[in-house]
C-alpha cells in the first residue's frame, strides 16, 4: 500500500525526484512509507506522537524518516491529538516539493488492498 501510494503520486507527477513525503502516522504505515522512500530516494517526514509504540518510531527513523513527535497526555491517543497531527500534515503539504500521502483518503492505498485481495483469492483457488 505504501508503494502504491508513492508510485501513484509519481505517475501523476505529484512526487518528483528529491521530493519529500509527509503524513501523520502511528508507525505502521509510516514504517512502510519510510522504507519505500529510502529505496526511491525521497525524504520522509512524519507527524507522530509519543503515544505510539517506541519500536514503530525507531523503525521509521531506521529507514531515515524525520519525525515530528507530538506529546500526548499520559500516553493516550485522543481525537484532539489525531486532529492536531492531521492539521500539521496539511500545513507541511503546502511546502514546495512535498507530497502528502494522506493515507486514509488516498485512493492508491485502497487500490493496493484490492490487488492484494485478488492475489490471495487467486492463490487459494489454484487447483
Amino acid at each position: 500500500m505504501a508503494l502504491s501510494m508513492i508510485e501513484g503520486a509519481e505517475k501523476r507527477g505529484e512526487l518528483k525526484p528529491g521530493g519529500r513525503v509527509v503524513d501523520y502516522t502511528g508507525g505502521s504505515t509510516g514504517s512502510s512509507l519510510a522504507m519505500v522512500c529510502a529505496t526511491k530516494g525521497y525524504h520522509s517526514y512524519f507527524v507522530t506522537s509519543d503515544a505510539f509504540a517506541e519500536e514503530k518510531l525507531r523503525t521509521m527513523m531506521a529507514f531515515g524518516a524525520e519525525l515530528e513527535i507530538f506529546p500526548s497526555v499520559n500516553g493516550m491517543i485522543t481525537a484532539k491529538l489525531i486532529d492536531s497531527m492531521v492539521e500539521r500534515a496539511k500545513e507541511l503539504s503546502k511546502e514546495p516539493y512535498t507530497f502528502w500521502t494522506d493515507q486514509f483518503n488516498n485512493t492508491d492505498n485502497r487500490k493496493a488492498y484490492h490487488k492484494m485481495a485478488y492475489e490471495i483469492l487467486m492463490f487459494w483457488n489454484q487447483d
